[in-house]
């Protein structure tokens, strides 16, 4: 197993353990449906309330580089935040859901998977192919 995928494993075990809400979305998704290619981070959206930052930085911090005041922050403004492995320093980037109804559905169509010895929860091939078409249209209208 790669660095990147023993970091994804121990990732999705601590939010199993939590009993967070969460799907693989982005590169590492596109990974499960075609051939995949190296990529140095995971994206995963997940369910997080405000009274859940807590809980959710005391199952990371002893593993992973992650600073409450930034998820808080995250939360707050509805932005992404990130996470790092202190082994590898592989990153994973942390999208909070929004409670929209494509957002909502996204979530409804994931796709659970068993990957070298684990289980983890990813967006449908369907779903990862519209939001890469929307974040592509988002940057080409934002770079204009």
């Amino acid at each position: 197993m790669t660095e990147e995928l023993d970091t994804l494993r121990r990732v999705v075990g601590k939010l199993e353990e939590g009993g967070f809400n969460y799907m693989l979305t982005g590169s590492m998704a596109m990974g499960f449906y075609s051939i995949p290619r190296m990529t140095r981070h995971s994206d995963i959206v997940i369910v997080l309330s405000d009274k859940d930052i807590g809980k959710f930085v005391r199952l990371f911090e002893e593993d992973f580089f992650v600073d409450e005041y930034m998820v808080r922050e995250s939360w707050n403004s509805k932005l992404m935040f990130n996470i790092f492995d202190k082994k590898s320093l592989f990153k994973i980037d942390f999208i909070i859901m929004q409670n929209e109804n494509y957002e909502v559905l996204k979530f409804e169509r994931k796709r659970r998977f068993t990957f070298e010895g684990f289980e983890i929860n990813v967006i449908s091939i369907e779903d990862l192919i519209v939001s890469k078409l929307f974040w592509a249209r988002n940057s080409e209208s934002q770079s204009s």
